[in-house]
């Protein structure tokens, strides 16, 4: 982890690479257990509400 998409410039993977060793990609999960509150979610977030609710005062 840490070290962003490989088909992205991320300047810290090039940093990190000077070190040596070998990069593994690793799959990402996400467990929902409560799958209709976390599909809500998802939806009030694609419709742009979070940024509205997490902006400055």
């Amino acid at each position: 982890m840490g070290a962003g998409k490989p088909d992205v410039p991320y300047d810290v993977r090039n940093f990190k690479s000077k070190f040596g060793g070998e990069l593994v990609e690793t799959p990402r999960y996400v467990i929902a257990h409560k799958p209709l509150l976390y599909a809500v979610g998802k939806f009030v977030m694609s419709l742009g509400v979070g940024t509205y609710l997490n902006r400055e005062q």
